[in-house]
């Protein structure tokens, strides 16, 4: 909420990551030990490397629900576009241009104000909350039928 807008999608691109590692995880037997042991040995890191790659995380998750494929893709993207990865619109998201009388400012913004950045991080923040949430419906199924979770995520999305 301090209005970090572009550093906001390095943080949201890592929720949708440990998200999809997680569902990947549980619907592959074994996989908790690849990635637990990933440090061992040269092998185990080059395996757990080749089990977790982008393509076999949204794999997973298309055999459980093409639409939440479709919308996590789009958020990765987002998140990658805007800053989770160092690129031009992560850089021109905090920069803006004055233009003065004989000369041009260039200046960084540190803090967003209430302006299109700052929404644009807050519901894409919501958003991924939301997918992560339905991403963890495969895994604590149970849990989450008890609680009514899937209620709330509906009600929660509503808007977004």
């Amino acid at each position: 909420m301090a209005g970090q807008a572009v550093e906001t999608m390095v943080v949201v691109r890592s929720c949708l990551e440990n998200a999809a590692y997680s569902l990947h995880i549980h619907e592959n037997p074994g996989h908790d030990l690849l990635w637990l042991n990933r440090n061992q040995t040269e092998a185990e890191t080059k395996a757990m490397k080749a089990a977790f790659l982008n393509g076999r995380l949204r794999e997973t998750i298309g055999k459980k629900d093409k639409r939440l494929l479709s919308v996590f893709d789009e958020l990765y993207e987002r998140a990658i576009d805007f800053g989770g990865h160092p690129n031009q619109r992560g850089i021109s998201g905090s920069a803006k241009m004055v233009h003065e009388q004989d000369h041009i400012q260039f200046l960084q913004i540190y803090l967003h104000n209430d302006d299109i950045s700052l929404d644009h991080a807050l519901k894409t923040t919501a958003q991924t909350g939301i997918c992560a949430l339905r991403l963890a419906q495969f895994t604590m199924k149970e849990k989450f039928e008890l609680l009514g979770v899937r209620e709330g995520i509906d009600r929660a999305q509503q808007g977004l």
